[in-house]
């Protein structure tokens, strides 16, 4: 998975712990709170791939589709995993500022 597949996968993960909502609003509020433009082509999938894991449930409504998390300690278990793969990464980098 591609380093934009694994952000819209680990936002999508944290933005669902309290409660339920749509692709469509996920977008939205990745490109609010990150100015994070993912396409539909990236968070779908991510989506679907959460729920085939059992980490998202999701519920079919009148003209949209509402995800929820199906397991909480599973769901808190990847964003931790997450967190520590981006502080590692972001430690990196900042490291890397001292040979420049």
């Amino acid at each position: 998975m591609d380093c934009q597949g694994q952000l819209s996968r680990d936002f999508a993960l944290a933005h669902w712990l309290p409660g339920a909502t749509h692709g469509k609003e996920l977008l939205g509020d990745l490109s609010k709170l990150f100015n994070a433009h993912l396409s539909p082509g990236t968070v779908y999938p991510a989506l679907h791939e959460l729920e085939a894991e059992n980490v998202l449930e999701m519920h079919k409504l009148v003209r949209t589709k509402e995800y929820s998390t199906e397991n909480d300690g599973v769901a808190r278990e990847r964003i931790e995993d997450a967190m520590r793969q981006h502080l590692a990464v972001g430690l990196f980098l900042y490291g890397s500022l001292q040979h420049i």
